[in-house]
């Protein structure tokens, strides 16, 4: 099976499962490489958005640090719960404090 094809299942299967419960999520302003230790997102950042908070993108979680509400952007510890640090590309979606992550899917 694919990578791509896991992706969207993993996808379908957030969907389903958190049908009944509303993510708050942003895009990433720019891209982030895997030694990048902060991501800067597009929109406003909601008031969950806190030091402790965890963001996931893709397969991979990240724990708040710090946070920069005027330059709309959060120091990360990469590679949170045992995910691997990857690369992500700016307008990928960010879930924050999700109740099912792709990692746990």
């Amino acid at each position: 099976m694919s990578r791509t094809l896991v992706s969207a299942a993993v996808q379908r299967v957030k969907r389903q499962l958190a049908s009944s419960f509303r993510y708050e999520v942003n895009t990433l302003a720019s891209d982030v490489a895997l030694t990048d230790t902060s991501v800067t997102l597009t929109y406003e950042l909601p008031a969950s958005l806190v030091s402790g908070a965890v963001l996931s993108i893709a397969n991979e979680e990240m724990r708040v640090m710090a946070i920069d509400r005027v330059a709309k952007s959060a120091t990360v510890l990469r590679g949170w719960n045992g995910s691997e640090a990857l690369t992500h590309t700016a307008n990928d979606e960010v879930y924050i404090n999700p109740r099912f992550s792709g990692l746990h899917i």
